[in-house]
């Protein structure tokens, strides 16, 4: 059993699908408290309906064909039987997730990536983050920061340098469990808070080597922007 907020059809607001039309399936229940969490209902006082995952497969739109799994923090939930019937029925699935679960308890599948949060030092969860999700991170799979604040753009830099340099030092002791990464680096994304300067963060991609050999792209969450879920 699953414990389902809620069910809907959207468009992907961020990352490598944004803007195109999926069914959102988000589940109750995370792990983390972000100083900026925008989904508090999916773990505070949360109201969800428990469902099989034959009966959620009932309630996703055949026609898209695209599915997202969100929450709150999926990974909480075993979710090997979901996206197995999900993938069985020709569904792209993808699971987006903080980055403190692992995620290779589920098998690779041409059709099924992660996007993986890194936390940075401005959500005060920096420390939580599962760090071998980010090693050898499948290409498939994208890697998002959320920027609040100058310190969280250095952060991002070290990471990002982590990522495209298998050669690089290990600096600082929050970063002690990179190993080699023997893939090409992942899809890489970063936005601002509402709260905290954009023009920063575009100035840094732009102006930064290390943001620039990451492909880091800017991105700001599109469906906030259209006041759409």
């Amino acid at each position: 059993m699953y414990k389902i907020i809620e069910i809907f059809d959207s468009i992907e607001g961020e990352g490598r699908r944004q803007g195109l039309p999926a069914t959102f399936i988000r589940l109750a229940g995370c792990n983390l408290r972000c100083s900026w969490c925008d989904t508090p209902h999916s773990h505070t006082n949360a109201v969800f309906n428990n469902m099989t995952a034959t009966e959620i497969l009932a309630k996703v739109n055949k026609n898209l064909k695209r599915v997202t799994i969100t929450g709150g923090e999926p990974l909480e939930h075993d979710l090997k039987g979901l996206v197995n019937l999900l993938l069985d029925n020709g569904f792209e699935v993808n699971i987006e997730t903080n980055g403190s679960k692992s995620i290779h308890g589920l098998p690779m599948h041409e059709r099924l990536f992660f996007s993986i949060d890194y936390k940075l030092v401005s959500s005060g969860m920096s420390d939580k983050m599962y760090k071998h999700n980010f090693v050898g991170c499948h290409p498939s799979n994208v890697i998002k920061f959320v920027v609040a604040s100058n310190k969280d753009i250095l952060q991002m830099q070290e990471i990002v340098q982590l990522l495209i340099d298998t050669s690089f030092k290990k600096k600082e002791k929050l970063l002690e469990c990179f190993v080699e990464n023997p893939f090409p680096i992942p899809h890489l994304y970063a936005c601002a808070t509402s709260d905290f300067d954009a023009k920063k963060l575009v100035d840094a991609v732009v102006n930064s080597p290390i943001l620039q050999s990451g492909n880091v792209k800017v991105y700001t969450q599109l469906h906030k922007n259209l006041g759409v879920r």
